[in-house]
């Protein structure tokens, strides 16, 4: 489980996570997210964190039910995708899709491992993955949603509306997700940067703006409506008022 005030602390001041000697996560700031393609980035940073409930299309064309895949066998086959052109701002020079799948000696777990002179130099097991891919989505407020569907009915139904959505979805131009709140937070009084200062912002510190901000406004428009008699407070539930959650 990711430490969420060490990360906070970590962020704000722009210092990368360590997971080992061997393993280290930028934490990319705005600007190097443009420079890099931000829908480039964000292929990317879904590809580390994605389970197999997101490509439940795709692995049912392949002939594999992604309700019995479990996250990690799905990382390993993520891997393989994955050169390290396309995951260098974030893991640096570990290439992934270099891994070979092996066995743990001790416990006989399934592992991501590469070798040197016959001793593993880089290993990635389930617990070490479950840490990198935590990390990643506290980033970037990644939300992971696992659809366990209770019957084949069930399942079929799922599989069939994300492939419709996704054939909407390929018929639209790409947009960008940052660039409207990025502007609109730079346009936002409460906001303490500007259009050249935001860039600087670490991803998770730019993320945490956006949320804290909309809490605040949320909060002062109910109690203006409050107090103009326009909003009931018996109808409203106290908790979403405290902005400082």
């Amino acid at each position: 489980m990711v430490d969420e005030l060490l990360l906070f602390r970590q962020s704000s001041m722009g210092i990368d996570y360590i997971i080992n000697e061997k393993i280290i996560v930028h934490h990319p700031t705005l600007s190097e997210m443009c420079d890099f393609g931000e829908q480039r980035y964000y292929s990317v940073a879904t590809a580390l964190t994605c389970n197999p409930s997101a490509y439940k299309v795709a692995l049912y064309d392949m002939g594999i039910d992604f309700d019995t895949l479990c996250d990690f066998d799905f990382f390993i086959m993520m891997c393989q995708n994955l050169p390290v052109e396309s995951t260098k701002l974030l893991l640096g020079d570990l290439d992934l899709s270099a891994l070979r799948v092996g066995r743990n000696d001790e416990t006989d777990e399934v592992v991501l491992c590469t070798e040197v002179d016959e001793q593993p130099e880089v290993v990635i097991d389930r617990a070490l993955y479950t840490q990198l891919a935590d990390y990643l989505r506290k980033i970037h407020g990644f939300e992971k949603k696992v659809d366990k569907p209770a019957d084949k009915h069930t399942k079929m139904y799922l599989i069939d509306r994300e492939r419709k959505r996704l054939a909407r979805q390929r018929k639209e131009k790409p947009k960008s997700m940052l660039k409207p709140l990025i502007s609109s937070m730079v346009n936002q009084p409460g906001f303490k940067y500007d259009y050249q200062t935001v860039w600087d912002l670490p991803i998770s510190v730019f993320n945490d703006s956006v949320t804290r901000i909309q809490k605040f406004l949320h909060y002062t428009q109910t109690m203006g409506g409050c107090y103009a008699g326009t909003v009931d407070m018996k109808k409203i539930n106290t908790e979403e008022l405290n902005w400082l959650n």
